[in-house]
């Protein structure tokens, strides 16, 4: 009785840490299912095609990217990504020293910043030291200002990603 006794404690224990950390890209967390077609065209304001997963944007544990066409031209991206390397806060900071102007959104993710250039919105997110999202629109959305829907569309997957 002993034996079952901590053979069902030690399980429990694991399904309690497991339940406690976020799936990695790939391998339960999928980029077509953080967020839903239905969401992302209330957000923005547009009608997209069901999402497609690029096989080269697919990598398990790793990267999982949805592309959705938007009708009338232009795409949406949801990326979800793991990196092996640990985030230490000056994606801005380098940004700037390239020259890339990028808007700091306080309060998203541990960091984020939104990109926007020629009809092109591109919001990262960084969840955590190493995990990373990706919003990029590119084309006409009918939601002004784009950055604003762009960023509540982070804060959804953002929000999705468990």
């Amino acid at each position: 009785m002993r034996t079952y006794l901590t053979v069902f404690a030690l399980l429990l224990l694991a399904a309690v840490g497991a339940a406690g950390q976020a799936k990695l890209p790939g391998q339960g967390a999928d980029a077509c299912t953080v967020v839903s077609k239905a969401e992302i065209e209330q957000t923005l304001g547009v009608k997209l095609a069901d999402g497609e997963k690029p096989p080269k944007l697919q990598t398990p544990g790793v990267v999982s990217t949805c592309n959705y066409k938007i009708s009338g031209g232009g795409i949406v991206s949801i990326a979800i990504q793991h990196r092996p390397i640990k985030y230490e806060g000056t994606a801005t900071v380098d940004a700037k020293k390239q020259g890339v102007e990028q808007g700091h959104i306080a309060g998203l993710g541990r960091d984020a910043f939104l990109t926007e250039a020629s009809g092109i919105e591109n919001l990262t997110i960084f969840r955590g030291d190493y995990d990373l999202i990706s919003v990029m629109v590119m084309g006409s959305i009918s939601v002004k200002p784009a950055s604003a829907a762009v960023e509540k569309l982070g804060r959804i997957v953002l929000d999705g990603w468990k």
